[in-house]
């Protein structure tokens, strides 16, 4: 046994490495260039990544292709960014969307949202959160974690998304799908030549009519050309010429031999004449980002932002006297973090500069909501709330009490958690919900019962005494005389029609079967309840969810009976997803009080 830098007695094998005249743990990661290195018996364990390829789409339009082509696009709509579904195949497996908003005064626009849809369940990245809708556990294996000043998502089919949670998204993908993508992000078939392949597989030859095809919606305007920025906003040029220098000063000198810093350059003046209406005004801070990420992607590491230019200020996360977070300018290997606690990554991926902690080992978990090291991990919901160990977790399921525990978010039945919805009102567990009469003098109550369900109780109604005669013990004045005692007379209801929107159903993949069937009777097959009579339906596509089945150029019914589509009837590659919702009414009382009126009336209480 030997002391090691901690002073702490290890094995022999297990002594620490040295490098730069710093030493590291055994086991521990750094790169050497682009090569991850692990410490090892005192040695350094070095592996080169297998090649990714990489499209990038930042500040106000400016692509960079797979295959390297870079160009301009100020599109507002929902965009393809890259999938594999391309020509007549059906086969493919994801889609990376972009949602593009304008972006200042000019014209210009900024990706804001990235969707991606992977079998049914979509991934979403907006508002700087991460959020997943319409999954199932272990659906689409994929981990979520902080790096630096990024998200980054794996996806284990071979998709990576790096996102700065602002206007800046990295998608990489690796060799499989080569010659297999098409979108904004090109064709990735290593010719740049060829990138503007248009949605009808027609190759031209410049950014807007290929930018066009690739919108979502085809109610959405074509985009335009838009002026020079640094022309209609001539009082900005000079000082974003100034500050944009940075990237073609000696800074970067290092890299200008391996990344041509002259479009970068173009980039930053555009974006930051352009950034004139507050909120993204970090444009000239993402655009010399954008340089010096290239940079890193050649294996060149700039340490360019200072207290001046850009900062980030890691101190913030380091509370009472820790100094455990500090800046990396060329990141920082994969992390072991609450989301990710093997701290394994499919793919190390240098470069990702940010904030990064040194989590000692009584606390060797990164919580990424706190940021914060931790011993023991809490859980994360889908909507990407972290809770602690111990604490309520909110269920969307009636009936359930979910709390956080070390394996997990664990949810039981409760009954007397059951709620019921009543004319916008909720009520609790065997709370009284209303009370009304039917047309044959019968009275019923109603309760709020288990699983969310109405459960009414029938009685007779307490009918008017019959006139009787009394004798009373004091001769009364007449010698014939009687005294009628009534009791109130039942309760009169009015009914009115309510009407609700059931949640949308998807329960059939067209790629699987002859087409979508989303009806009521598959429906029923499935375990899912519509009411008998549907007063009306809509129905709509999973991928294009704004835009009217009708626009769609595809063969499709939509009924009461639900939505039939067949593959058959339509172009390749098929039906699209489609889900159906139903409207469903029914008679109830107009208000949950009893009302008494001087004469009995029957009326009817359709139930």
């Amino acid at each position: 046994m030997v002391l090691n830098m901690e002073d702490i007695c290890v094995q022999e094998d297990e002594c620490p490495c040295l490098r730069n005249g710093i030493m590291y743990r055994h086991t521990e990661h750094i790169y050497i260039g682009c090569t991850i290195c692990t410490c090892n018996n005192q040695k350094w364990n070095c592996i080169i990544e297998e090649g990714l390829s990489t499209c990038v789409l930042y500040g106000e339009g400016h692509y960079t292709t797979f295959d390297n082509r870079r160009y301009i696009f100020n599109g507002n709509c929902e965009y393809s960014l890259a999938q594999d579904f391309c020509g007549s195949s059906a086969n493919g497996t994801f889609r990376v969307i972009t949602e593009n908003i304008p972006c200042g005064t000019m014209g210009t626009t900024c990706s804001k949202t990235i969707k991606v849809f992977v079998d049914k369940c979509i991934l979403i990245l907006t508002e700087g959160r991460f959020k997943e809708v319409g999954c199932t556990t272990g659906q689409v294996p994929y981990t979520v974690q902080q790096r630096g000043i990024f998200l980054l998502v794996e996806i284990n089919i071979g998709l990576i998304l790096i996102w700065d949670k602002k206007t800046r998204i990295i998608v990489k993908l690796t060799k499989k799908y080569k010659n297999a993508i098409c979108g904004l992000c090109g064709n990735y078939d290593g010719d740049g030549n060829n990138d503007f392949i248009t949605r009808n597989q027609a190759l031209v030859g410049n950014a807007l009519e290929f930018g066009n095809s690739w919108k979502i919606s085809p109610e959405c305007a074509d985009a335009t050309e838009i002026p020079d920025p640094c022309v209609v906003n001539s009082k900005m040029e000079s000082l974003a010429s100034k500050d944009c220098s940075l990237i073609t000063s000696e800074v970067f000198s290092a890299c200008h031999s391996q990344v041509n810093p002259k479009p970068y350059f173009e980039a930053c003046l555009s974006d930051t004449c352009a950034c004139n209406t507050g909120g993204d005004c970090d444009c000239f801070c993402t655009a010399v980002a954008a340089y010096a990420q290239a940079c890193s992607e050649a294996c060149i590491c700039v340490h360019w932002r200072t207290p001046d230019i850009c900062p980030l200020f890691c101190d913030y996360y380091n509370y009472q006297e820790g100094c455990e977070w500090h800046y990396k300018p060329c990141g920082h290997p994969c992390l072991k973090t609450c989301r990710n606690l093997e701290g394994t990554c499919a793919h190390e991926l240098p470069g990702l500069e940010g904030c990064y902690p040194n989590c000692p080992p009584d606390r060797p978990f990164l919580e990424e909501t706190s940021m914060k090291c931790v011993a023991q991990c809490g859980c994360y919901d889908e909507d990407g709330v972290y809770y602690k160990p111990g604490e309520k977790v909110p269920s969307c399921e009636n009936c359930q009490i979910c709390n956080c525990t070390v394996q997990g978010i664990k949810c039981n039945y409760y009954v007397e958690a059951c709620l019921c919805v009543y004319n916008g009102k909720i009520y609790k567990y065997k709370e009284l919900v209303y009370q009304m009469t039917d047309s044959m003098g019968g009275c019923i109550n109603a309760t709020c019962g288990a699983n969310g369900t109405l459960d009414t109780i029938k009685y007779t109604c307490p009918t008017t005494l019959r006139t009787t005669t009394s004798q009373p013990s004091t001769p009364a004045p007449s010698s014939t005389g009687s005294t009628k005692v009534s009791t109130p007379a039942p309760p009169c209801v009015y009914v009115h029609e309510v009407c609700a929107w059931s949640n949308w159903f998807d329960t059939t993949n067209p790629s699987n079967s002859l087409g979508d069937f989303e009806t009521v009777e598959n429906l029923k097959t499935k375990g899912i309840t519509v009411c008998k009579a549907p007063s009306d339906v809509q129905c709509r596509a999973t991928l294009f969810p704004d835009t009217p089945i009708k626009n769609l150029n595809q063969k499709v019914q939509c009924t009461t009976s639900g939505l039939v589509c067949y593959n058959d009837d339509q172009n390749l590659p098929g039906c699209l997803n489609y889900e159906v919702r139903f409207l469903c009414c029914s008679y109830e009382p107009c208000d949950g009080e009893l009302r008494y009126f001087p004469e009995y009336v029957p009326l009817t209480a359709v139930l």
